[in-house]
Protein backbone atom coordinates (compact mmCIF):
# COMPACT_ATOMS: atom_id res chain seq x y z
CA UNK A 1 0.00 0.00 0.00
CA UNK A 2 1.34 3.42 -1.04
CA UNK A 3 0.41 7.19 -0.90
CA UNK A 4 -0.27 9.78 -3.29
CA UNK A 5 -1.29 13.26 -2.89
CA UNK A 6 -2.82 15.33 -6.05
CA UNK A 7 -3.89 18.99 -6.16
CA UNK A 8 -7.14 19.59 -8.10
CA UNK A 9 -9.60 22.26 -8.22
CA UNK A 10 -11.39 21.38 -5.04
CA UNK A 11 -7.73 21.66 -2.74
CA UNK A 12 -5.42 18.51 -1.97
CA UNK A 13 -6.71 14.83 -2.05
CA UNK A 14 -4.62 13.02 -0.08
CA UNK A 15 -5.73 8.85 -0.68
CA UNK A 16 -3.79 5.35 -0.91
CA UNK A 17 -3.95 2.25 -2.85
CA UNK A 18 -3.49 -1.75 -2.18
CA UNK A 19 -1.50 -3.04 -5.11
CA UNK A 20 -3.45 -6.12 -6.27
CA UNK A 21 -4.92 -6.85 -9.52
CA UNK A 22 -4.67 -3.44 -10.70
CA UNK A 23 -0.52 -2.93 -9.92
CA UNK A 24 2.28 -4.98 -11.01
CA UNK A 25 2.10 -8.58 -10.37
CA UNK A 26 3.80 -9.75 -7.31
CA UNK A 27 6.33 -12.05 -7.24
CA UNK A 28 7.14 -15.21 -4.94
CA UNK A 29 9.00 -12.57 -2.46
CA UNK A 30 6.05 -9.92 -2.44
CA UNK A 31 3.74 -12.39 -1.65
CA UNK A 32 6.05 -13.52 1.24
CA UNK A 33 6.66 -10.33 2.55
CA UNK A 34 2.59 -9.84 2.98
CA UNK A 35 2.72 -13.10 4.73
CA UNK A 36 5.25 -12.17 7.09
CA UNK A 37 6.13 -8.49 7.06
CA UNK A 38 8.39 -8.40 9.57
CA UNK A 39 10.24 -10.65 7.34
CA UNK A 40 10.44 -8.44 4.54
CA UNK A 41 13.62 -6.92 3.12
CA UNK A 42 13.85 -3.10 3.26
CA UNK A 43 16.69 -0.48 2.57
CA UNK A 44 17.45 2.65 0.90
CA UNK A 45 18.82 2.64 -2.19
CA UNK A 46 21.44 0.31 -3.03
CA UNK A 47 24.57 0.61 -5.28
CA UNK A 48 26.73 -1.92 -6.78
CA UNK A 49 30.05 -2.05 -8.49
CA UNK A 50 31.37 -4.64 -11.58
CA UNK A 51 34.65 -6.49 -10.55
CA UNK A 52 35.19 -7.67 -13.96
CA UNK A 53 32.73 -10.81 -13.86
CA UNK A 54 29.78 -9.70 -11.42
CA UNK A 55 28.31 -6.99 -9.63
CA UNK A 56 28.82 -6.83 -5.60
CA UNK A 57 26.71 -4.67 -3.22
CA UNK A 58 29.33 -1.34 -2.42
CA UNK A 59 26.64 0.80 -0.56
CA UNK A 60 23.58 1.83 0.80
CA UNK A 61 22.29 5.55 0.23
CA UNK A 62 20.95 7.87 2.83
CA UNK A 63 19.83 5.33 4.85
CA UNK A 64 18.42 7.95 7.71
CA UNK A 65 15.94 9.52 5.31
CA UNK A 66 13.11 7.73 5.76
CA UNK A 67 10.62 11.08 4.33
CA UNK A 68 10.91 13.97 2.61
CA UNK A 69 11.17 16.11 5.14
CA UNK A 70 14.37 14.17 6.15
CA UNK A 71 16.11 14.25 2.83
CA UNK A 72 19.70 15.19 3.65
CA UNK A 73 23.53 14.25 1.83
CA UNK A 74 24.85 11.24 2.54
CA UNK A 75 28.91 10.13 1.44
CA UNK A 76 30.04 6.54 0.44
CA UNK A 77 33.52 5.51 -0.19
CA UNK A 78 33.32 2.51 -3.09
CA UNK A 79 36.42 -0.04 -2.74
CA UNK A 80 36.63 -1.50 -6.22
CA UNK A 81 38.95 -0.29 -8.68
CA UNK A 82 38.30 0.68 -11.91
CA UNK A 83 38.56 -2.28 -14.85
CA UNK A 84 40.24 -1.21 -18.18
CA UNK A 85 39.43 2.06 -17.40
CA UNK A 86 35.65 1.88 -16.63
CA UNK A 87 33.78 2.00 -13.63
CA UNK A 88 30.45 0.36 -13.77
CA UNK A 89 27.87 0.85 -11.00
CA UNK A 90 24.05 -0.47 -10.61
CA UNK A 91 21.52 1.47 -8.90
CA UNK A 92 18.65 -1.08 -7.37
CA UNK A 93 15.51 -0.69 -5.30
CA UNK A 94 15.02 -4.35 -4.08
CA UNK A 95 12.27 -3.39 -1.32
CA UNK A 96 8.83 -2.48 -1.17
CA UNK A 97 9.81 1.42 -0.80
CA UNK A 98 9.47 4.35 -3.18
CA UNK A 99 13.15 5.62 -3.57
CA UNK A 100 13.57 9.41 -4.48
CA UNK A 101 16.95 10.30 -5.35
CA UNK A 102 17.98 13.74 -5.71
CA UNK A 103 21.45 13.82 -6.56
CA UNK A 104 23.72 11.43 -6.82
CA UNK A 105 27.58 12.32 -8.00
CA UNK A 106 30.51 10.17 -8.77
CA UNK A 107 33.70 11.73 -6.93
CA UNK A 108 37.03 10.58 -8.01
CA UNK A 109 39.86 11.82 -5.60
CA UNK A 110 43.27 12.11 -6.30
CA UNK A 111 45.90 11.91 -3.63
CA UNK A 112 49.61 10.82 -2.61
CA UNK A 113 51.07 7.56 -3.40
CA UNK A 114 50.95 5.34 -0.29
CA UNK A 115 48.01 7.43 1.44
CA UNK A 116 44.06 6.52 1.90
CA UNK A 117 41.20 8.49 1.67
CA UNK A 118 38.32 7.96 3.84
CA UNK A 119 35.08 9.79 4.09
CA UNK A 120 34.43 11.80 7.51
CA UNK A 121 31.56 11.86 10.05
CA UNK A 122 31.00 15.36 8.82
CA UNK A 123 30.82 14.22 4.73
CA UNK A 124 34.36 15.75 4.38
CA UNK A 125 37.59 14.01 3.57
CA UNK A 126 39.82 12.85 5.00
CA UNK A 127 43.88 11.43 3.85
CA UNK A 128 45.32 8.75 6.43
CA UNK A 129 49.21 7.84 5.72
CA UNK A 130 50.11 5.06 8.25
CA UNK A 131 47.75 3.54 10.44
CA UNK A 132 48.39 1.84 14.23
CA UNK A 133 46.36 -0.41 15.95
CA UNK A 134 43.75 0.46 19.18
CA UNK A 135 46.28 0.37 22.04
CA UNK A 136 43.35 -1.20 24.22
CA UNK A 137 39.42 -1.48 24.10
CA UNK A 138 36.81 -3.13 26.50
CA UNK A 139 33.11 -3.80 26.57
CA UNK A 140 30.60 -1.80 29.45
CA UNK A 141 31.46 -5.17 31.07
CA UNK A 142 34.66 -5.24 31.12
CA UNK A 143 35.29 -7.82 28.66
CA UNK A 144 38.65 -7.34 26.53
CA UNK A 145 37.75 -6.57 23.31
CA UNK A 146 41.11 -5.59 21.40
CA UNK A 147 42.15 -8.27 19.71
CA UNK A 148 39.07 -8.48 18.16
CA UNK A 149 39.03 -5.08 16.93
CA UNK A 150 41.97 -5.16 15.42
CA UNK A 151 41.58 -6.62 12.42
CA UNK A 152 39.14 -6.26 9.14
CA UNK A 153 37.88 -9.44 9.05
CA UNK A 154 34.34 -9.41 9.85
CA UNK A 155 34.50 -10.87 13.49
CA UNK A 156 32.78 -8.01 14.96
CA UNK A 157 31.80 -7.08 18.72
CA UNK A 158 27.76 -6.28 19.54
CA UNK A 159 26.03 -6.11 22.51
CA UNK A 160 23.85 -9.57 21.90
CA UNK A 161 20.15 -9.13 22.19
CA UNK A 162 20.15 -10.12 25.67
CA UNK A 163 20.88 -6.41 26.82
CA UNK A 164 18.26 -5.09 25.11
CA UNK A 165 16.19 -6.46 27.57
CA UNK A 166 17.31 -3.25 29.44
CA UNK A 167 15.66 -1.18 27.02
CA UNK A 168 11.98 -2.06 28.91
CA UNK A 169 12.86 0.31 31.81
CA UNK A 170 13.87 3.55 29.78
CA UNK A 171 16.79 4.46 27.87
CA UNK A 172 20.02 2.69 28.04
CA UNK A 173 23.08 2.47 26.61
CA UNK A 174 26.11 0.00 25.73
CA UNK A 175 29.75 1.36 24.71
CA UNK A 176 33.18 0.24 24.21
CA UNK A 177 35.83 1.95 25.52
CA UNK A 178 39.24 2.56 23.75
CA UNK A 179 42.60 3.45 25.04
CA UNK A 180 43.69 5.52 21.68
CA UNK A 181 47.62 6.31 20.53
CA UNK A 182 48.11 10.24 19.71
CA UNK A 183 50.99 12.49 19.23
CA UNK A 184 51.24 15.41 21.73
CA UNK A 185 50.27 18.56 19.49
CA UNK A 186 48.57 16.90 16.44
CA UNK A 187 45.17 15.24 15.70
CA UNK A 188 44.44 12.20 15.92
CA UNK A 189 42.56 10.46 12.78
CA UNK A 190 40.06 7.32 13.77
CA UNK A 191 38.65 5.03 11.14
CA UNK A 192 36.10 2.34 11.72
CA UNK A 193 34.15 -0.23 9.84
CA UNK A 194 30.85 -1.34 11.03
CA UNK A 195 26.94 -1.48 10.12
CA UNK A 196 23.96 -1.67 11.53
CA UNK A 197 21.95 -4.47 13.34
CA UNK A 198 18.67 -5.06 12.07
CA UNK A 199 17.55 -3.43 15.17
CA UNK A 200 16.70 0.13 13.72
CA UNK A 201 15.02 -1.88 10.80
CA UNK A 202 12.69 -3.24 13.56
CA UNK A 203 11.74 0.13 15.52
CA UNK A 204 10.88 1.68 11.66
CA UNK A 205 8.88 -1.25 10.61
CA UNK A 206 7.51 -2.96 13.68
CA UNK A 207 7.25 -0.28 16.18
CA UNK A 208 7.03 3.45 14.38
CA UNK A 209 4.59 2.19 11.38
CA UNK A 210 3.58 -1.23 11.57
CA UNK A 211 2.27 -0.85 15.33
CA UNK A 212 -0.01 2.29 13.75
CA UNK A 213 -1.74 -0.22 11.37
CA UNK A 214 -3.58 2.04 8.39
CA UNK A 215 -2.76 5.19 10.49
CA UNK A 216 0.94 4.33 8.91
CA UNK A 217 -0.21 5.89 6.17
CA UNK A 218 -1.40 9.10 7.51
CA UNK A 219 2.01 9.42 9.50
CA UNK A 220 3.93 8.93 6.46
CA UNK A 221 2.05 11.83 4.93
CA UNK A 222 2.40 13.56 7.99
CA UNK A 223 6.74 13.07 8.06
CA UNK A 224 6.85 14.23 4.08
CA UNK A 225 4.62 17.07 4.94
CA UNK A 226 5.03 18.24 8.27
CA UNK A 227 8.32 20.12 8.99
CA UNK A 228 7.98 20.68 12.77
CA UNK A 229 6.68 17.01 13.59
CA UNK A 230 9.38 15.43 10.96
CA UNK A 231 11.82 17.47 12.68
CA UNK A 232 10.88 16.71 16.50
CA UNK A 233 10.92 12.74 15.04
CA UNK A 234 14.44 13.86 13.82
CA UNK A 235 15.49 15.07 16.99
CA UNK A 236 14.26 12.43 19.28
CA UNK A 237 15.85 9.29 17.22
CA UNK A 238 19.59 11.70 16.65
CA UNK A 239 19.13 10.84 20.64
CA UNK A 240 19.07 7.59 20.19
CA UNK A 241 20.53 6.53 17.10
CA UNK A 242 24.16 6.14 15.20
CA UNK A 243 27.31 6.01 17.21
CA UNK A 244 28.32 8.77 19.92
CA UNK A 245 32.29 9.50 20.27
CA UNK A 246 33.12 11.09 23.84
CA UNK A 247 36.30 11.77 24.76
CA UNK A 248 37.36 11.65 28.35
CA UNK A 249 38.96 15.19 29.13
CA UNK A 250 39.53 16.41 33.07
CA UNK A 251 37.01 13.70 34.37
CA UNK A 252 34.11 14.14 32.12
CA UNK A 253 33.12 12.76 29.73
CA UNK A 254 32.98 15.28 26.39
CA UNK A 255 30.77 14.90 23.17
CA UNK A 256 33.19 14.55 19.87
CA UNK A 257 29.93 13.94 17.22
CA UNK A 258 28.76 10.61 16.42
CA UNK A 259 28.92 8.06 13.44
CA UNK A 260 25.47 8.21 11.75
CA UNK A 261 23.67 5.21 11.18
CA UNK A 262 25.17 3.17 8.41
CA UNK A 263 22.30 0.60 7.53
CA UNK A 264 22.20 -3.31 8.00
CA UNK A 265 23.36 -4.69 4.41
CA UNK A 266 27.21 -3.39 3.95
CA UNK A 267 29.92 -2.39 6.01
CA UNK A 268 30.85 1.39 5.89
CA UNK A 269 33.93 2.87 6.59
CA UNK A 270 34.08 6.26 8.48
CA UNK A 271 36.93 8.34 9.36
CA UNK A 272 36.41 11.45 12.98
CA UNK A 273 39.31 13.16 13.33
CA UNK A 274 40.24 13.68 17.35
CA UNK A 275 41.18 16.49 18.77
CA UNK A 276 44.94 17.51 19.44
CA UNK A 277 45.96 16.37 22.69
CA UNK A 278 48.79 17.34 24.95
CA UNK A 279 49.01 13.62 26.14
CA UNK A 280 50.13 10.69 24.63
CA UNK A 281 46.96 8.99 24.41
CA UNK A 282 43.31 9.61 24.52
CA UNK A 283 40.82 7.79 26.35
CA UNK A 284 37.43 7.55 23.80
CA UNK A 285 34.20 5.96 24.45
CA UNK A 286 31.79 4.97 21.46
CA UNK A 287 28.07 5.14 22.86
CA UNK A 288 25.03 3.53 21.31
CA UNK A 289 21.46 1.86 22.30
CA UNK A 290 22.44 -2.08 22.95
CA UNK A 291 22.68 -4.64 20.10
CA UNK A 292 22.29 -1.55 17.54
CA UNK A 293 25.75 -1.93 15.60
CA UNK A 294 28.27 -4.62 15.05
CA UNK A 295 31.68 -3.25 14.82
CA UNK A 296 34.44 -4.78 12.98
CA UNK A 297 37.56 -2.80 13.07
CA UNK A 298 39.23 0.59 14.15
CA UNK A 299 42.48 2.12 13.26
CA UNK A 300 44.14 5.09 13.87
CA UNK A 301 46.26 7.62 12.11
CA UNK A 302 48.65 9.40 14.79
CA UNK A 303 50.97 10.70 12.17
CA UNK A 304 50.98 14.29 11.14
CA UNK A 305 52.71 13.47 7.47
CA UNK A 306 49.33 13.52 5.86
CA UNK A 307 47.52 16.22 5.12
CA UNK A 308 44.67 17.07 2.23
CA UNK A 309 46.29 17.16 -0.46
CA UNK A 310 43.59 15.73 -2.26
CA UNK A 311 42.27 16.68 -6.00
CA UNK A 312 38.58 15.50 -7.01
CA UNK A 313 36.39 16.13 -9.37
CA UNK A 314 32.71 14.92 -10.55
CA UNK A 315 32.61 12.32 -13.04
CA UNK A 316 29.65 11.42 -15.69
CA UNK A 317 28.64 8.65 -17.14
CA UNK A 318 28.96 7.72 -20.73
CA UNK A 319 26.21 5.40 -21.03
CA UNK A 320 22.93 4.89 -18.94
CA UNK A 321 20.48 1.90 -19.35
CA UNK A 322 17.80 0.23 -17.30
CA UNK A 323 17.38 -2.94 -16.20
CA UNK A 324 15.95 -4.06 -19.51
CA UNK A 325 19.45 -2.29 -21.77
CA UNK A 326 17.42 0.01 -22.41
CA UNK A 327 19.21 3.57 -23.18
CA UNK A 328 18.07 5.77 -20.14
CA UNK A 329 20.35 8.99 -20.77
CA UNK A 330 17.11 11.32 -19.48
CA UNK A 331 18.08 9.91 -15.98
CA UNK A 332 20.97 12.39 -15.49
CA UNK A 333 18.17 15.09 -15.99
CA UNK A 334 16.97 13.74 -12.62
CA UNK A 335 20.00 13.18 -10.24
CA UNK A 336 23.36 15.83 -11.90
CA UNK A 337 21.57 18.72 -9.49
CA UNK A 338 20.34 19.38 -5.82
CA UNK A 339 17.06 20.48 -7.18
CA UNK A 340 13.01 19.53 -7.18
CA UNK A 341 13.98 16.89 -10.01
CA UNK A 342 13.77 13.39 -8.61
CA UNK A 343 14.94 9.82 -10.44
CA UNK A 344 11.86 7.98 -8.32
CA UNK A 345 12.03 3.93 -8.46
CA UNK A 346 9.74 1.16 -7.45
CA UNK A 347 10.44 -1.95 -6.25
CA UNK A 348 12.54 -4.22 -8.61
CA UNK A 349 13.80 -1.06 -10.85
CA UNK A 350 17.49 -0.84 -11.53
CA UNK A 351 19.97 1.17 -13.74
CA UNK A 352 23.29 0.80 -15.16
CA UNK A 353 25.51 3.80 -15.14
CA UNK A 354 28.80 2.97 -16.75
CA UNK A 355 32.19 5.73 -16.39
CA UNK A 356 34.97 5.89 -17.72
CA UNK A 357 38.32 7.11 -16.01
CA UNK A 358 42.19 6.85 -16.73
CA UNK A 359 44.03 5.32 -14.45
CA UNK A 360 47.12 7.27 -13.02
CA UNK A 361 50.11 5.56 -11.80
CA UNK A 362 51.81 8.82 -10.10
CA UNK A 363 48.55 8.89 -7.50
CA UNK A 364 46.15 7.13 -5.75
CA UNK A 365 42.68 7.36 -6.71
CA UNK A 366 39.81 6.45 -4.94
CA UNK A 367 36.07 6.83 -5.66
CA UNK A 368 33.07 7.89 -3.75
CA UNK A 369 29.74 8.29 -4.28
CA UNK A 370 27.90 11.71 -3.04
CA UNK A 371 24.16 11.33 -2.79
CA UNK A 372 21.07 13.21 -1.47
CA UNK A 373 17.30 11.59 -1.05
CA UNK A 374 15.11 10.20 0.98
CA UNK A 375 12.74 6.85 0.62
CA UNK A 376 9.37 5.85 1.72
CA UNK A 377 8.45 2.83 3.43
CA UNK A 378 5.16 0.83 1.75
CA UNK A 379 2.67 -0.34 4.49
CA UNK A 380 2.45 -4.28 4.49
CA UNK A 381 -1.07 -5.83 4.47
CA UNK A 382 -0.20 -7.72 7.56
CA UNK A 383 0.54 -4.16 9.45
CA UNK A 384 -3.21 -3.65 8.95
CA UNK A 385 -4.95 -7.09 9.67
CA UNK A 386 -2.75 -7.56 12.66
CA UNK A 387 -4.85 -6.13 15.61
CA UNK A 388 -2.56 -7.85 18.05
CA UNK A 389 -0.61 -4.85 18.86
CA UNK A 390 -0.80 -3.78 22.13
CA UNK A 391 1.47 -0.34 22.00
CA UNK A 392 0.40 2.44 19.00
CA UNK A 393 3.32 4.43 18.29
CA UNK A 394 3.66 7.93 19.99
CA UNK A 395 6.32 10.01 19.45
CA UNK A 396 6.06 11.70 22.98
CA UNK A 397 6.16 8.19 24.77
CA UNK A 398 9.68 7.18 24.82
CA UNK A 399 9.85 4.92 27.73
CA UNK A 400 6.57 3.00 25.97
CA UNK A 401 8.39 2.68 22.43
CA UNK A 402 11.63 1.36 23.90
CA UNK A 403 9.67 -1.00 25.88
CA UNK A 404 7.44 -2.31 22.74
CA UNK A 405 11.19 -2.38 20.60
CA UNK A 406 12.44 -4.28 23.20
CA UNK A 407 9.96 -6.66 23.01
CA UNK A 408 9.88 -7.21 19.34
CA UNK A 409 13.42 -7.65 19.00
CA UNK A 410 13.33 -10.51 21.35
CA UNK A 411 10.86 -12.04 19.97
CA UNK A 412 11.70 -11.35 16.48
CA UNK A 413 15.31 -10.84 15.93
CA UNK A 414 16.24 -14.08 15.07
CA UNK A 415 13.63 -14.64 12.27
CA UNK A 416 14.45 -11.52 10.96
CA UNK A 417 18.48 -12.43 10.80
CA UNK A 418 17.86 -15.56 9.15
CA UNK A 419 15.21 -14.40 6.78
CA UNK A 420 15.87 -10.57 5.78
CA UNK A 421 17.97 -10.80 3.43
CA UNK A 422 16.62 -13.64 1.49
CA UNK A 423 13.73 -11.77 0.75
CA UNK A 424 14.81 -9.06 -1.61
CA UNK A 425 12.05 -7.75 -4.04
CA UNK A 426 13.03 -9.52 -7.84
CA UNK A 427 14.79 -6.90 -10.17
CA UNK A 428 12.50 -6.36 -13.34
CA UNK A 429 15.32 -7.38 -15.52
CA UNK A 430 15.56 -9.73 -18.42
CA UNK A 431 17.69 -12.87 -17.90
Amino acid sequence: MITYEETTSGGRYFASFLLGLTGPPLTFLGVYCIACPKCCFGSCPTIYTYDGSEYNLEAELFSECISKQLENNDIDLLRQKIIDDTLKLKITNEALETHFINKLEVVVAEHPIGTELYPTIDNKLLLVSKTSPLAFASSKDGNNLTDLLTKADAKYYRSGVNKVNELRNGPVFDWVDIKVPSQKNSPTKMIMKYRNTLLSTTLLYDVVIGSQGVAGLEWTNKMNTDPVYASQFKMIYDTFSGIKIKLFDKGIWKDLGKFKDAGPLNWKYIAAELPTTYSDSLFIRLEFIPDNFMIDYIVFDTTSSANNDIETKIIYPVEVTDGNGNKSDSLLNFINNDDLNYLKTEPGDSYYLNYKITAKNNCEQTFLIRSKGYYNEWIRGGWINDTSHRYKFNLYDIKGTLSYLADSWIENSELLEREFFHSKFSLKEEK
